[in-house]
């Protein structure tokens, strides 16, 4: 690495750490706690465990709520197949119950559970027809659900479907299939507690804990931050040290040279690929993260000319949110086998995928916590071999500061409970559905947030007593459908190659026409007439983009159509100019003598677009186009500014000045409000008023936000 522009500079050293199995006395106190006739020779079987995994097994079988923190690929996952499979024969007797029981395995995304379904099999074809996994979500039909759970004694779904579907189900055999729940494993389990839903997460795992009452938990994380904020009520039995066998690892941070004649030459997309392509000339292999697909395109572009004329060209692979599933299935297979020496990616790559033989990690930007660069980074120094994890600044102030004091990429900020009321009252007012808001409920939740559901819906008429808990009246039946637990875009476009297109072809996701999916909320910004798009290293030209039905949601449909041709010649790129216009429309609370919380209508449209050149980085053109606009409503904070008061007491301030700090002040508070709750940098905005403002606004910058109504 001493070859780049700007000499790295070391944040951090991680210990190398020992491979170390069990022994045969601790595979034999494995066995002699399972009082079952299997088939398999179990204490062979238990001979193959890292030490980390015995104890956490252990830990389970005896009914302990276990968390499982050991880095990335040091095999978390087993932990808990294991017991599902043991927990699944009928003559088994555990820690929490006597006969087995039910299990369920949440994951963050429904794609990933219905990928971790095949690694299942196996332990199927051993458990000689005990286990039986199925997965369930909100895709599956109203007629197959029940079949569902009448043949599967663990349930692989997601938390969006449990708040949606299974926890509301008034189906006998479900709520008999809940009431029979023995283990419940949650997978990632810091995606949750680091996220704005995570108030709606500890709503669904109160709701779930009491439909039965021998449960336990076991969560995996190789980055969680706050033990605390996990399950509400719940003292984790905690199994951290690693024994797999891990190298050391290396931390460094770097920045492109900022003296570089182009503007192409000084960006930090190119300083990733010059880092991934040397890397792979010393023999190594590369997984790069950017936070977008566009920039991972960038990345990847780049890369495919500059090895144009290698002698030996690396396998080089790109993965991102929107492929198609059988694009997908096939890149995450090509991982596992260690197919690829450069690996290009966004967060998609954080959760749940195994690849193998990684050296060197490259992180585009910082700015993000501790728990983030960990995942990333532990993606190297497996198997004994040390790694070298590199993050690439940013051109800007904030981030050249990570550069001048790189010690700042480690720093804990705490960052504050981001509690949703709104979550908190519609998760209360689903538990008086499904089983009425009482004492076991005031436990769980807390007496205040308790106090605030029954105040607030006793208000409106929504609740009554009985037998000293509160019920839902029949007309809540579908609370549920009152809180989508993450932003759930109304529509989605689908980015469709017309040169694969067949005559006749009833087009879907699945379709082999289909490059690509979009949201709604980016499409225009990302696939306007005459953009130049990049779809895995190869160029199309945007032909046309179907208008959004002006309804959006109940029967409209749900996808749209954006049509593309292959444009391998193009020596340009495309960047579109957008406007953003925000109405507020409602007022419901106000936040000290100057801040109010309320609701937002958000029009963002793209105007225009200007063609750079690929190689040198500047302008060549600029054109004009007349797209609708992006129009959803949102959540937003306004603080209220007396203008004419601080002119007034400053009397050398120019209007001008005042509005150009002003300016300023929107975009450092939006920016900063990442630092302090849990959310990700970009998930909010703010006015970017120019002129003759007089306030602050800071609002979710995405449509299918939760409306506090």
């Amino acid at each position: 690495m001493s070859s780049l522009a700007v000499k790295p500079r070391l944040t951090r050293l991680t210990p190398e750490t020992g491979k170390r199995l069990i022994c045969k006395a601790q595979a034999d106190e494995l066995t002699s706690m399972i009082q079952s006739s299997h088939s398999i020779d179990a204490s062979r079987h238990f001979e193959t465990l890292y030490l980390h995994q015995y104890e956490a097994i252990k830990s389970a079988l005896l009914g302990k709520h276990t968390l499982i923190t050991t880095p990335t690929g040091s095999g978390k996952s087993l932990c808990y197949t294991l017991p599902l499979f043991l927990n699944s024969h009928p003559k088994m007797m555990m820690g929490w119950v006597e006969k087995g029981g039910n299990g369920i395995v949440i994951y963050p995304t429904k794609a990933l559970g219905e990928d971790q379904k095949e690694k299942f099999v196996r332990w199927e074809g051993m458990s000689g027809g005990n286990l039986n996994v199925g997965v369930m979500s909100g895709d599956v039909p109203v007629e197959k659900r029940r079949g569902i759970f009448d043949s599967s004694n663990v349930i692989i779904t997601n938390v969006d479907t449990l708040h949606h579907y299974i926890l509301p189900s008034s189906d006998k055999k479900i709520v008999e299939w809940l009431s029979n729940l023995a283990l419940i494993v949650v997978d990632e389990i810091h995606y949750y507690g680091e996220n704005k839903i995570q108030t709606s997460f500890e709503g669904v795992m109160n709701r779930l804990r009491l439909r039965s009452p021998n449960q336990t938990f076991m969560a995996t994380s190789a980055t969680v931050t706050d033990r605390n904020k996990l399950v509400p009520c719940i003292s984790f039995n905690e199994i951290s040290k690693d024994t797999s066998g891990s190298g050391r690892q290396c931390y460094y941070v770097t920045k492109s040279p900022i003296l570089a004649p182009t503007p192409a030459q000084q960006s930090p997309v190119v300083t990733v690929a010059e880092i991934c392509l040397k890397a792979f000339k010393c023999g190594l292999k590369v997984m790069g993260f950017c936070r977008t697909r566009g920039l991972c395109e960038a990345v990847y572009d780049i890369i495919l000319r500059k090895t144009k004329d290698f002698p030996k060209k690396p396998e080089v692979a790109i993965y991102r949110g929107g492929y198609t599933p059988t694009v997908r299935k096939q890149l995450e297979e090509n991982m596992f086998r260690g197919f690829y020496d450069i690996i290009i990616g966004t967060s998609a790559l954080e959760l749940g995928i195994d690849i193998v033989g990684i050296d060197v990690v490259v992180i585009l930007g910082t700015g993000m916590d501790e728990g983030k660069v960990k995942q990333m980074g532990g993606r190297c120094g497996r198997s004994g071999r040390e790694g070298v994890v590199l993050q690439v600044c940013f051109n800007g102030e904030s981030e050249g500061r990570a550069y001048d004091v790189p010690e700042i990429c480690w720093s804990k900020v705490k960052k504050g409970n981001l509690r949703d009321s709104w979550a908190d009252r519609v998760m209360g007012m689903c538990r008086a559905v499904e089983g009425g808001w009482g004492e076991k409920e005031k436990a769980l939740w807390g007496e205040d947030v308790y106090d605030d559901v029954v105040a607030y819906w006793s208000a409106k008429g929504k609740l009554f007593e009985q037998g000293g808990s509160w019920w839902a009246k029949q007309s809540m039946r579908n609370a549920n459908k009152l809180l989508q637990i993450r932003n759930v875009e109304p529509l989605t476009y689908l980015i469709i190659d017309v040169n694969l297109v067949k005559e006749d072809e009833e087009i879907t996701n699945r379709s082999k026409c289909v490059l690509d999916t979009v949201t709604y909320s980016r499409v225009f910004y990302y696939s306007f007439p005459s953009a130049i798009i990049l779809h895995r290293g190869v160029s199309y030209e945007v032909i046309s983009v179907e208008e959004p039905p002006r309804i959006l949601g109940g029967e409209s449909r749900k996808e749209c159509k954006v049509l593309v041709k292959r444009f391998p010649t193009v020596t340009y790129r495309t960047e579109p100019f957008q406007k953003t216009n925000l109405t507020l429309t409602k007022t419901f609370s106000s936040i000290g003598k100057f801040a109010t919380e309320g609701t937002l209508n958000v029009k963002r449209q793209v105007w225009g677009y200007r063609k750079i050149d690929k190689k040198t980085g500047l302008e060549i053109a600029r054109s004009e186009i007349a797209l609708p606009a992006i129009e959803w409503d949102t959540r937003c904070i306004k603080f209220s500014l007396p203008r004419g008061e601080i002119l007034a007491r400053n009397v050398g301030m120019t209007g001008e000045q005042f509005d150009t700090g002003l300016h300023a002040l929107n975009h450092a508070l939006s920016k900063s409000v990442a630092l302090f709750v849990d959310i990700e940098e970009g998930e909010v905005d703010c006015d970017h008023i120019h002129h003759g403002g007089s306030h602050v606004l800071i609002y979710d910058n995405k449509p299918g936000s939760n409306g506090p109504e």
